[in-house]
């Protein structure tokens, strides 16, 4: 399974548009989208068997065993919004608002073909394009809890609660659009806000009927989430799994942690990832991450002050 030729076309024009050639060479480009299809291909099988088992990618993501590309794809990207940017990619990001219109055109065409895709007949490619939409809406909703914790998780909502709302807005769209009507992906956004909105009116009625003690417990989760939105991934990651009563978790071994996280962990020895832990239990804070994060950009181009 290779790149789709609309989703191929798209990233040259926007690696020829945008000037990613002050970020990597075009050898490096042509391997980047070597390494792209090969992901993808992982991807899609595991989608695929997931769809053949009617299991809902909500719950797929969860299976680091039986779905290990779609679980680690999953939780990276709850990850990749708090990822320290380096400063090649945030002058070109930077040079990419000068060419705002354009980049919203090449989006819109890649999101048309993935709601095309996610249309057709059963496949390891449809199975693919219909997890990806899933995942960037989810994203959206994501960013708004990231964004504003106070106003999610102080009502008990989780991010399991994102990811069904999600799938469920995709799975509704995809069912009642017809074939040749190809919406874009923002009106699917926004009817995932909406939906999103109805959940926090819920859950703020559902906050009058807990006890002061259940109360309590979600002021400190939403206080610790806004501060893990500071910090980097890895001592996100940590924190959390030495907390697992409060985000409803359950603790992993160290080793466990980072075979499901390897894109944020890889690279630590197991030694070095519980000293890291260790230190920060001692100290008594969250080491704030010292560059701009993906977040921290999204923030600046909205107008708002930075996260850090």
């Amino acid at each position: 399974m290779e790149v789709p030729q609309l989703t191929r076309q798209t990233l040259d024009e926007v690696f020829q548009t945008f000037g990613l050639d002050a970020v990597m060479s075009a050898e490096e480009y042509e391997e980047g989208v070597g390494q792209l299809e090969s992901e993808l291909r992982r991807l899609g099988l595991d989608a695929d068997a997931a769809q053949l088992q009617r299991l809902p990618f909500s719950r797929a993501v969860l299976d680091f065993d039986n779905y290990p590309f779609l679980a680690r794809f999953h939780a990276y990207v709850d990850n990749v919004l708090n990822v320290e940017l380096p400063p090649a990619l945030i002058a070109w990001l930077c040079q990419v608002l000068t060419h705002r219109a354009d980049m919203v055109v090449h989006m819109e065409a890649m999101s048309q073909g993935l709601v095309q895709m996610s249309a057709a007949a059963r496949s390891p490619l449809q199975a693919l394009a219909k997890f990806l939409l899933f995942e960037l809406v989810r994203l959206e909703l994501v960013l708004s809890a990231q964004r504003y914790p106070q106003e999610v998780f102080r009502l008990g909502l989780e991010l399991d609660d994102l990811s069904n709302l999600a799938e469920n807005c995709v799975d509704t769209w995809l069912r009642e659009v017809p074939p040749e009507d190809v919406r874009s992906l923002p009106i699917l956004v926004e009817a995932a806000r909406r939906k999103f909105a109805d959940l926090k009116r819920s859950a703020e009625m559902k906050k009058a009927l807990v006890s002061i003690q259940e109360d309590l417990l979600r002021e400190i989760r939403t206080k610790v989430e806004k501060e893990l939105c500071m910090c980097e991934p890895k001592n996100s990651l940590l924190v959390r799994n030495e907390m697992p009563a409060l985000f409803g978790t359950l603790p992993l071994s160290m080793e466990e942690l980072r075979s499901r996280n390897r894109h944020i962990l890889g690279n630590e020895s197991l030694e070095a990832l519980y000293k890291r832990s260790q230190r920060m239990k001692k100290r008594g804070h969250i080491p704030r991450r010292k560059g701009i994060a993906l977040l921290d950009f999204m923030r600046m181009v909205d107008g708002e002050e930075a996260i850090r």
